[in-house]
């Protein structure tokens, strides 16, 4: 029975360790553009501009995600950043 015991006392520590497991990344950020200027375009208005990667980075931190960034570097004035139905359309 001392087997059995022991077997016990090790499974109940299983349950009690914890496991760091690795979140996976959803989106892109900004360390993951490789180019030094980063284009912005809108489908929707024909506006476009270019960036520089390192000032963004400077600005908004290298782990910022694009796609909230995409709000950020629009058309200004763009009265689509945001809405429900109507969405800008930069890219």
């Amino acid at each position: 029975m001392v087997g059995g015991c022991a077997r016990r006392s090790a499974l109940a520590g299983m349950h009690k360790a914890r496991i760091a497991v690795p979140r996976l990344k959803t989106t892109i950020g900004l360390s993951d553009v490789l180019r030094a200027t980063v284009l912005v375009a809108c489908n929707k208005c024909n506006w476009r501009a270019a960036f520089n990667r390192d000032g963004l980075i400077a600005a908004h931190g290298a782990d910022y995600p694009m796609p909230d960034l995409l709000g950020l570097v629009a058309a200004p004035g763009c009265l689509k950043v945001g809405a429900y139905w109507d969405r800008c359309g930069v890219y």
